[in-house]
């Protein structure tokens, strides 16, 4: 790409986008008259954008000279990112350049040029912020419509329902249990798609946590370690309280304690996925604050599993601690014996294996 005309044949479409919104005056280049004038309205356009500056502080262009790869990332990069002052560019470089080998070069780096972007479109950032926070509250107000309108049916309820009936039940943890196993709010599909979805956020988590949090750009994702993260837990959960439960009078089933703890990871999930976008956008002090809402909805989990398992098995506080610390010693031991089962039986399977291999070598 050694000539000038073919540059700006290629920005051509993207100029006469930009003659709507920008008013193009005449260059003041020296060698102005040496502009072919099937392009001199696109120059015109691109130097009152400052996306062409000529050589000299502007003093002439050059229209028929060479132009250079980096004169062509130039112009790339004040396109791709508005910068046309070429204020944050070594920051830009830098961090792409930092990745590999230099964690916390690329951390300042992105400091910087962070705030050059957010200084650049603060007013962009807060009608985006205004436009997300309209929205929650939009969907707030109807999710409660939702459930207000289910109260009054009768017979089935749709998984639409169901799972607008989740969002009542984290806020409302006592009677939304309750009416969960009473009244049937929500059933094994609701539960399901609930459980699967807080998988899901576990793998997102794994696939997209900004480079600044991992320190990797490339991340091992496993839909088997994002299941034993959280699925595993749940049902292992789930088998451990009842079996508990069952001895102490106990009055909820393994499907009611398995479907309360699927819809008490409704706040991990709700936290989980915005928290992991952000992380590709936040700063390295930010992090605390991501962190925070992270650890908010974990918490605010283990604890709507907590009182879920006290509102199906119809206990007292005190009775509802032992039973969840015999639960938890439970879930170590049938982990343990799984693990023991595992083990003896690969090794049993490889015993096998080298009999039948011996005897087919022997024949």
């Amino acid at each position: 790409m050694r000539n000038l005309q073919k540059i700006l044949a290629l920005v051509l479409a993207l100029v006469m986008s930009l003659s709507l919104m920008a008013t193009a005056g005449a260059t003041d280049f020296s060698d102005d008259a040496e502009i072919d004038e099937t392009f001199r309205e696109s120059v015109d356009v691109l130097n009152g954008l400052k996306v062409f500056q000529g050589y000299d502080n502007g003093a002439y262009f050059s229209p028929k000279g060479d132009i250079t790869r980096a004169e062509v990332a130039a112009i790339i990069y004040r396109i791709a990112t508005g910068d046309v002052e070429n204020k944050y560019l070594d920051n830009y470089t830098y961090m792409q350049q930092s990745k590999f080998n230099d964690l916390d070069g690329y951390k300042d780096a992105y400091n910087s040029y962070r705030k050059g972007i957010m200084e650049k479109y603060i007013l962009l950032f807060l009608v985006a912020a205004a436009v997300i926070v309209f929205l929650i509250a939009k969907g707030t107000k109807k999710l409660k419509a939702a459930n207000d309108a289910a109260w009054t049916k009768h017979g089935k309820y749709t998984l639409r329902e169901e799972l607008c009936y989740g969002w009542y039940v984290i806020f409302h943890p006592f009677d939304g249990f309750y009416e969960l196993k009473r009244e049937r709010r929500g059933t094994m599909k609701g539960a399901l798609v609930i459980f699967t979805a807080a998988i899901a956020e576990n793998l997102f988590r794994s696939m997209a946590t900004g480079y600044i949090v991992t320190g990797s750009e490339f991340a091992r994702v496993s839909i088997v370690d994002a299941f034993m993260s959280v699925g595993f837990l749940v049902i292992l959960w789930s088998v451990a309280n009842w079996c508990f439960t069952t001895l102490m009078d106990g009055k909820g089933r393994m499907k009611d304690i398995f479907i309360a703890s699927s819809y008490a990871l409704i706040p991990m999930i709700m936290f989980g996925f915005p928290c992991t976008i952000v992380t590709n956008f936040c700063t390295e002090s930010e992090l605390q604050f991501v962190n925070f809402f992270y650890s908010l909805g974990n918490i605010w989990t283990f604890a709507l599993i907590f009182l879920g398992a006290l509102v199906i098995n119809e206990y007292s506080l005190l009775k509802n601690v032992a039973t969840t610390f015999l639960a938890l010693v439970g879930m170590a031991f049938i982990a343990f014996i799984g693990i023991l089962g595992v083990n003896l039986f690969t090794t049993m399977f490889g015993f096998i294996q080298t009999i039948a291999n011996e005897i087919i070598y022997r024949m």
